[in-house]
């Protein structure tokens, strides 16, 4: 059974989930389909970085959306995590690989910082991004990857906080 790795877990940007309680566990879906999702229990941990490679091969070649989220060990559950991926036919005429990934916070997209990264298929992105020009308040960073054949992946977007230093 071969397994599909999707620009979110194959590039290891993985979301951390902090709660006052421990988490314990994760579930996933694709697209609309609540009714098949997947609940994997994790032993409780109080700061969960998800790094896996999902088994999606039922899904269709096409453009999908996966939607996750985690529950700590009073069941709370954290809001819905949507990424969009694109599932390739098996016989792709060649194999693309990571080559850059480009970041910009808020709206600034002409500040944007590219980074070239040594191809591979799979990139694990696991770094401190220079975020010091960010003001204090609330911002969303955007970054995508640039793959070997000059295509970029969509633009994942993620809300942070910036608080002043004490």
């Amino acid at each position: 059974m071969k397994k599909i790795l999707l620009w979110i877990i194959m590039l290891h940007i993985f979301p951390a989930v902090y709660a006052q309680n421990k988490i314990k566990k994760y579930e996933y879906w694709v697209d609309d389909n609540v009714a098949n999702k997947v609940v994997t229990p994790i032993a409780p941990v109080q700061t969960f970085h998800l790094t896996t490679v999902l088994p999606l091969s039922q899904v269709t070649v096409g453009f999908h959306l996966l939607n996750i989220r985690f529950a700590d060990v009073a069941n709370q559950w954290s809001g819905v995590l949507t990424q969009y991926f694109m599932k390739y036919p098996q016989n792709s005429p060649t194999t693309k690989q990571v080559t850059s990934y480009e970041y910009w916070v808020d709206d600034n997209f002409t500040g944007k910082v590219t980074q070239n990264v040594t191809p591979s298929q799979s990139y694990h992105l696991s770094t401190n991004l220079n975020l010091s020009s960010a003001t204090i308040g609330f911002h969303v960073i955007n970054i995508r990857f640039k793959d070997s054949s000059g295509q970029w992946s969509g633009i994942v977007t993620q809300y942070f906080m910036k608080y002043p230093q004490n």
